[in-house]
């Protein structure tokens, strides 16, 4: 052989070794469990993601296929809210079973069936009336009358199996017995207790990926802790790392990857409540009423914050400042709505008008290692409302238990709140800004109970609209008439960030911000 191929084939060859080295990605947020159809949340989503497909596909950028196991979704009778999925041949399950109509109408059943809880899919399923089978890869849908937003909400429906028992209790998933779906990588072995997963590729996927052929997942919460284990050679990608962090690593040769996200932060406020629960005089004595639902107290607790503070120096640049719950190229995104100008002489004016010219004490709850820098977030703001003399106190929770004691109990004034829409408009406004009903399965995020009946009429409104554009305009007025009335207050949009080794590479598709293992590939330089 000449010496310029025998070169080609070690370089081939090297490649494919490469190929088949494990990879190790650190994540901060540990999922609650790794049954798919448990949790609507960002640490267990991200997880589930990996292993089971949606027949719904996300525009550009929420996910990293346009591609989905739906071949198409149409309307096909509007009079009676029929609508028909197709869905893809040839998809296997990691057993090799074929995925088919039958596998649809099992998760749909199963979701149904499953307990109550603040964050349940439910709300994706309860529209549907009637699933009739057409053959294995067709099947007709009936909705409730004037339902429109289904496409929408196939992108939250994981297929699972319908020849495997799935019990209710999580864990066979936890332990790995069941966790059997049609993504890229299937499950090897799962050790929650041990902040453990292993993955390899599976072989006969539909989306065929040249993909690493192995992958460990740790789940490591400390900061400090992902970084040094990036450092040290133990991982080769760890999420949600500090900007600090990820400076040092740049200066010692490693890569970063940092974009916009999606997930909004911003504070919910209990305009329900007429007597508050963490709201009082100076001295420590109840007050008669709630000034929260005053609007020009909400007015100037919203312009006495400053945004680019919290976001140059609180977040060190790691996000962006927000003055409504989408992105500016969103399509529920309104050009009338801008980020709110600190103005603490404005603020001081409102406070005065509104009778609260010498403030009030009051506690400021938030999650503990939820979202990027939530705790710094609360005492920044707490600081903050100092200039209207209100003397807050801050409080945090483990994930957990804020999430019971916000959504559940509906416990507290001011609480801190993070959200990342996607394309069905309803799952952001009918989770927020609904009243909580647990049998509608709406509102169920809506910690503060906030509710406008102008707000309601248009989110009713555009559940029944067919025409895409027409219900976006009526997302878009909502979005107004909830930020005018101050209904909650946008703080701003995180950046998602990771560290990789100098031999690993990230390719997702533009706008993507998922640290999904499937798009990491061992560097060939």
């Amino acid at each position: 052989m000449s010496s310029g191929l025998v070169a080609e084939n070690e370089i081939q060859g090297n490649i494919k070794n490469k190929h088949k080295q494990e990879l190790t990605i650190a994540y901060k947020n540990k999922p609650d469990t790794l049954d798919p159809h448990r949790f609507n949340v960002g640490n267990s989503l991200n997880i589930s993601n990996i292993f089971f497909d949606r027949p719904g596909s996300f525009d550009e950028g929420e996910r990293l296929f346009k591609q989905s196991i739906a071949e198409d979704v149409r309307l096909i009778d509007i009079e009676n809210n029929i609508w028909q999925l197709r869905l893809r041949k040839g998809v296997l399950f990691h057993d090799g079973h074929e995925l088919t109509v039958d596998d649809f109408i099992y998760s749909v059943n199963r979701i149904r069936a499953l307990p109550h809880n603040t964050n349940s899919f439910k709300v994706y399923v309860k529209p549907i009336v009637k699933m009739v089978k057409r053959d294995n890869h067709l099947i007709d849908i009936q909705l409730q009358a004037g339902y429109a937003e289904f496409a929408g909400d196939l992108t939250k429906i994981a297929i699972l199996p319908a020849h495997y028992s799935h019990p209710n209790n999580q864990d066979t998933f936890n332990d790995g017995q069941t966790l059997i779906g049609t993504g890229t990588y299937k499950l090897k072995s799962a050790d929650l207790d041990q902040d453990m997963l292993s993955l390899e590729l599976y072989d006969k996927s539909w989306r065929n990926l040249d993909a690493i052929e192995r992958v460990k997942i740790r789940f490591i919460a400390s900061d400090d802790e992902r970084y040094q284990a990036l450092i040290d050679g133990d991982i080769q990608v760890a999420n949600m790392l500090s900007p600090l962090h990820l400076e040092s690593l740049q200066k010692k040769g490693f890569r970063v990857f940092r974009r916009n996200t999606t997930r909004v932060i911003f504070l919910q406020l209990d305009t329900f409540r007429k007597k508050p629960t963490h709201i009082w005089h100076h001295d420590g004595s109840e007050m008669g009423s709630n000034p929260l639902q005053d609007i020009r107290v909400r007015k100037a607790i919203s312009l006495v914050l400053d945004r680019q503070h919290i976001t140059a120096t609180v977040m060190s640049g790691n996000g962006s400042p927000a003055g409504q719950l989408f992105l500016d190229d969103w399509p529920f995104s309104s050009k009338n709505l801008k980020v709110p100008e600190h103005n603490i002489e404005r603020a001081k004016s409102l406070m005065k008008s509104a009778g609260y010219e010498d403030g009030f004490k009051m506690v400021i709850h938030g999650p503990r290692g939820r979202y990027s820098n939530d705790e710094s977030i609360v005492v920044a703001i707490a600081n903050m409302l100092k200039d209207l003399k209100i003397d807050a106190e801050t409080v945090t929770f483990p994930v957990k238990e804020y999430f019971r004691k916000a959504m559940t109990e509906n416990r507290f004034s001011i609480n801190l709140m993070g959200w990342a829409p996607n394309i069905n408009g309803g799952y952001t406004f009918k989770n927020l800004f609904l009243l909580p009903d647990g049998d509608e399965q709406v509102g169920l995020a809506n910690s503060g109970r906030y509710s406008s009946s102008r707000l309601t009429d248009l989110i009713r409104s555009a559940d029944k609209h067919f025409d895409q554009s027409y219900r976006n305009q009526l997302y878009r007025t909502a979005s107004e008439v909830l930020i005018n009335d101050v209904g909650i207050i946008p703080l701003h949009f995180q950046v998602a960030n990771w560290g990789m080794a100098n031999n690993v590479t990230y390719s997702p598709s533009p706008g993507s911000w998922r640290t999904e293992p499937d798009m990491f590939r061992w560097s060939e330089n």
